[in-house]
């Protein structure tokens, strides 16, 4: 601030200039929390504020994050801090961006470089601190600033907000660790799912829904389901008779044949290439109720039907019966399993079977 002085018609006249000098940069332009020189074994913040219109002044702040001692700078004229060795004068621009790309560059994680320009600060005796900014955009061109940042009188609050500013940072950091951490998981639970999905994939179709329509009879005591199927089904395991009274299943590996079955025959049996793995009795009465489980391990292509042996009342209706055939594990490739199963029959490791009135 300045006082102008002057007479008027006798009259003295009083007037408070402001000089431009004194203005405060209030517009932040850069923030940095962890600073690293490699002289130096402190860490610093600094900021960079210009006032309106993002011109000078400037105001150049740094605080020691051990000591939580702070500096200041405010810059009017970027001549006044040019050196002897600049051989150019650079727009205050320019000389702004390089100062804000050499400090980010010092950022602790920081990956950003500064191309031809370099920062450097020192310690001094009176405990100033000198930032030397040195420009080196082409060998035949240089330009060197620094600023002299003078110690700032603290407070107790002023103590309290750095700490503040500390605690801060510390929960940004961990915040940042902990969407590191959730954003790791969850790429690896992407990729478990997609492993798994894979894995999967060549089994989407492997699996046949049907649906009873008639039964047929090749005499007068055996007959057979024929069958509707329910679902698109991959051909490259499952194939429907002709007439539809059998299942081909086409493709080695373990198949999983579960079926609900309303019937009046006094019996009633699941075959696997011509052998009766599965049979129910009719006990007497009403209408039984049978649940078929079954689970049987496949080493060559091998027919399945639902039928019944010397029963000359056995007539099933359409929907009487629903069943599903489904591929639950690959096929296993180890001699030892072809040579513990005939070529022409289907190998049983399990067999369940449970009736229900």
């Amino acid at each position: 601030m300045q006082w102008c002085f002057f007479y008027l018609f006798g009259n003295l006249f009083v007037f408070l200039l402001a000089s431009t000098s004194s203005v405060q940069p209030q517009s932040v332009v850069l923030q940095l929390s962890n600073v690293r020189f490699p002289s130096h074994s402190d860490v610093y913040r600094a900021h960079l504020a210009l006032s309106e219109k993002n011109e000078i002044p400037m105001r150049i702040w740094f605080e020691s994050k051990q000591t939580k001692l702070q500096w200041v700078c405010v810059v009017s004229n970027f001549q006044d801090h040019s050196t002897e060795r600049s051989m150019y004068v650079l727009p205050a621009d320019v000389i702004v961006t390089k100062l804000k790309n050499g400090l980010s560059a010092l950022e602790t994680d920081s990956t950003s470089r500064c191309q031809g320009c370099e920062v450097h600060l020192t310690e001094l005796t009176n405990k100033h601190l000198k930032l030397e900014l040195e420009l080196k955009p082409y060998s035949s061109m240089a330009a060197k600033y620094t600023f002299d940042l003078k110690p700032v009188t603290l407070e107790r609050i002023d103590i309290l907000e750095a700490q503040v500013r500390d605690l801060q940072d510390a929960l940004e950091s961990k915040n940042r660790d902990l969407d590191l951490m959730l954003e790791s998981t969850r790429e690896q639970n992407q990729a478990k799912i997609s492993n798994v999905h894979t894995k999967l994939t060549p089994q989407e179709l492997t699996y046949l829904y049907l649906s009873s329509t008639e039964s047929n009879h090749f005499n007068v005591a055996t007959w057979t389901i024929s069958w509707n199927a329910q679902n698109e089904f991959n051909e490259a395991y499952f194939k429907l008779s002709s007439d539809a009274a059998s299942i081909s299943l086409l493709q080695r590996g373990i198949y999983a044949v579960q079926a609900h079955i309303k019937f009046k025959a006094s019996n009633i049996c699941l075959q696997i290439a011509d052998k009766c793995v599965w049979w129910g009795h009719r006990i007497a009465g009403e209408p039984f109720l049978f649940q078929l489980s079954y689970t049987a391990f496949v080493t060559t292509e091998t027919i399945l039907s639902l039928g019944s042996i010397d029963d000359l009342r056995g007539r099933i209706s359409p929907g009487d019966v629903i069943m599903t055939i489904g591929l639950v594990e690959a096929p296993l490739k180890t001699q030892a399993a072809d040579r513990a199963c005939s070529p022409k029959i289907a190998c049983v490791f399990e067999h369940i079977r449970t009736i229900h009135e």
